[in-house]
């Protein structure tokens, strides 16, 4: 069986085409340039992706599509929306089926990951699974430590706000904790880029791969 996810955006994508019986992978990403029509952008993505997997559409094969997210701006998720669309209608005129769709969150679990995995813990998960590189041992420890730091903040700064009532210190507490927070996914961000640099699996990619596993 062939499981071929997409991590699909509006400008970018990942794709990973895992055979399950012999744990073949293959994988891509792309990304299309700011400036370009929005009707044109989804064009040019729609046959990206299709000229990528074609060829393994005649196989037993599952399209894995991740749900969008709708934390994002409304434009995003318009935008993000329309070009899953686009992908589906494509898919169902040349297969006559559906593709499935899937929370990340879920596949995350699904594959033993926690559903809010960062994505540089998700790279590291696929690099490790698939030994599709190696990450520095620098990298991997700032990786470590930043979890572990922000962790013990997190449960101190948990800890203090129940200890107080209502008022202004549990409001300094609450902004502290998002802080804590916007700073650590700042840091997780560019130790993905350090990945990326070291091994040349981006977050759609590993994102991708993970949702051909546990899709």
């Amino acid at each position: 069986m062939i499981k071929i996810g997409l991590d699909l955006a509006f400008r970018t994508v990942g794709i990973a085409i895992l055979d399950t019986e012999t744990n073949a992978l293959e994988y891509t990403s792309h990304r299309i340039k700011q400036g370009i029509e929005i009707l044109d952008t989804q064009f040019e993505m729609i046959n990206f992706i299709f000229e990528y997997i074609q060829e393994h559409l005649s196989s037993s094969h599952v399209l894995i599509i991740e749900k969008v997210f709708y934390g994002k701006d409304f434009e995003s998720v318009k935008n993000t929306a329309m070009t899953q669309g686009g992908v589906v209608d494509r898919y169902r005129c040349l297969m006559g089926q559906t593709p499935r769709f899937f929370m990340a969150t879920t596949v995350r679990n699904n594959v033993g990951l926690t559903a809010w995995a960062s994505k540089a813990e998700i790279q590291r998960f696929v690099i490790d699974r698939f030994k599709l590189g190696t990450i520095s041992a620098d990298t991997l420890k700032e990786l470590s430590e930043s979890i572990e730091k922000y962790n013990l903040e997190y449960k101190r700064l948990m800890h203090r706000k129940k200890t107080v009532k209502a008022g202004g210190l549990k409001r300094k507490i609450n902004k502290e904790l998002l802080t804590l927070k916007r700073e650590h996914n700042n840091h997780l961000t560019r130790i993905s880029t350090k990945i990326k640099k070291e091994t040349n699996i981006d977050e759609h990619i590993a994102d991708a791969i993970v949702l051909a596993m546990g899709g």
